[in-house]
C-alpha cells in the first residue's frame, strides 16, 4: 500500500504530520482535479482510494474487502460508500449526513440509477480509460471522472460499511460551499459541458443534455424537502440533530433560487442560449 498525500496550501501543521506517513507529499495550488491528478500520476497501485483529508475509513479491514470485492467482478469500477458523522461531530454534520444517507437510501429503494461522487475506491484501468479527472474543474470533479467511468461499462457497487466524514461542520461551511456551488452554475452557463456536470452534481445522477437545469435543480431541491422533511418526522425522537434540518434546506434553497433567478434573466437577456 502507498500513500500519497496533495496539499491545496495548507496553513497549519499539515505538511509536517503527513511527512510522518508518506514521502510522496505534494504541493498544489489550482483547482482539485488538477491536485487529484497529480497525485495519482505518483501513484502505482492498481486500485486507487481517493479521499479527502477528513474521512476516517471504517476498520482495519476495509482494504481487504475493497481488493476482494474487485477481484470478484473485472467490470467493477467503483466502490462508493454511505457517510457517517464521527463521534463527537457537530449537530449540523450529524444533520447533514441524516440527510445524505436519506437521500441515497431514497435513490436506491426506488431503483434510480445512482452516480457516484468521491471518498470512493476506483479501479486504475477504469480511470485510466476515462480519461482521470479534469484538471480545469474544482467544483464536481469527482462526479465527472465517476460519470465517465460508467459511460464506458464499469459498474458501481455501495461499500459494506459507512466511512466517517467530519465536514460541514458549521451552518457557516455549508454555506459557503452551497454558494460555490451555486456560482459554478453561474460561471458555466455559457459552456454546456458545465451545466451536464452541474446536472449531475444536483441529482446524482446522468440527464440527457435536454433535461433542462432548471428541471434538474427543481427536481433535487423538491426531492431534498420531501426526503428531508419525511427523515426529520421519522428520526427527531432518536437524534435531535435533525432540528438542523430546516435551516439546512433553507440554506440550499435560497441559494440555488437564487441562481435559478440569475439563470433566468441571463436565458431573458439571451433568447438563444441553451440553459
Amino acid at each position: 500500500m502507498e500513500i500519497i498525500v496533495t496539499d491545496g496550501g495548507s496553513k497549519d501543521s499539515t505538511l509536517t504530520l503527513a511527512a510522518k506517513y508518506t514521502s510522496k507529499v505534494l504541493s498544489i495550488r489550482g483547482p482539485l482535479g488538477k491536485a487529484r491528478r497529480a497525485g495519482i500520476e505518483k501513484s502505482d497501485g492498481e486500485i486507487l482510494g481517493i479521499f479527502d483529508s477528513d474521512i476516517v475509513l471504517p476498520h482495519r479491514h476495509c482494504l481487504m474487502e475493497v481488493i476482494s470485492s474487485f477481484g470478484k467482478d473485472p467490470m467493477l469500477g467503483i466502490i462508493w460508500f454511505m457517510n457517517k458523522a464521527p463521534g463527537g461531530a457537530s449537530c449540523v454534520t450529524k444533520c447533514y449526513f441524516n440527510l445524505w444517507n436519506a437521500f441515497l437510501r431514497h435513490r436506491l429503494r426506488s431503483n434510480k440509477p445512482i452516480l457516484p461522487g468521491g471518498n470512493s475506491f476506483v479501479l486504475r484501468r477504469a480511470y485510466d480509460q476515462a480519461g482521470g479527472f479534469n484538471p480545469k474543474l474544482h467544483y464536481g470533479e469527482d462526479f465527472d471522472l465517476m460519470n465517465r467511468i460508467i459511460r464506458i461499462g464499469y459498474k458501481v457497487t455501495i461499500g459494506q460499511h459507512s466511512i466517517y466524514h467530519n465536514t460541514m461542520r458549521s451552518l457557516e461551511e455549508f454555506t459557503r460551499k452551497q454558494i460555490l456551488g451555486a456560482s459554478t452554475i453561474i460561471r458555466g452557463s455559457e459552456n454546456a459541458t458545465d451545466l451536464d456536470l452541474m446536472r449531475t452534481c444536483m441529482t446524482w445522477q446522468a440527464h440527457e443534455k435536454q433535461h433542462s437545469i432548471f428541471n434538474a435543480m427543481k427536481e433535487a431541491l423538491v426531492d431534498h424537502m420531501l426526503i428531508g422533511f419525511r427523515g426529520m418526522a421519522e428520526g427527531l425522537a432518536k437524534d435531535r440533530s435533525w432540528l438542523v434540518f430546516p435551516a439546512l434546506i433553507s440554506i440550499r434553497t435560497v441559494t440555488y433560487a437564487s441562481a435559478l433567478s440569475l439563470l433566468n434573466f441571463q436565458r431573458l437577456r439571451h433568447p438563444l442560449r441553451a440553459i
